[in-house]
C-alpha cells in the first residue's frame, strides 16, 4: 500500500506527460533503439538517488488493454472519499 501512496504522490507532484489511450487502450510500447523489431516500455518517471544513479523508476510497458478490472479499482469508493459516485467496490465491477 505504501508503494501505490509513492506512486500515486510522484504522478502527482511531478506531472510526468502520460496519453489516457496508453493506459487503458492497447499499448504495443516504443521501439527499441538496439533492436527495431523489438518494443519495450516508456519510462514516464526516473528518480535519482544523491550518488545520480537510478534509485527506481515508474514504466509504462506494453499491455493488450486493463478494461474493466482496471476501472472497477478506479471509481471504486474508499475511505474519505468525496466523490460521491455512487459505485460499489472494486468487485462489484461497476467502475
Amino acid at each position: 500500500m505504501v508503494i501505490l501512496y509513492l506512486v500515486r504522490s510522484i504522478l502527482l507532484e511531478q506531472k510526468p506527460s502520460v496519453i489516457d489511450g496508453e493506459l487503458y487502450a492497447k499499448y504495443s510500447g516504443v521501439k527499441d533503439a538496439k533492436n527495431p523489431t523489438k518494443r519495450v516500455g516508456k519510462v514516464l518517471k526516473s528518480v535519482l538517488k544523491s550518488d545520480k544513479t537510478i534509485d527506481y523508476k515508474i514504466e509504462l510497458i506494453p499491455h493488450t488493454y486493463f478494461g474493466v478490472p482496471l476501472l472497477s479499482r478506479a471509481y471504486a469508493p474508499y475511505s474519505g472519499d468525496t466523490r460521491g459516485l455512487g459505485n460499489g467496490n472494486e468487485l462489484t465491477r461497476d467502475g
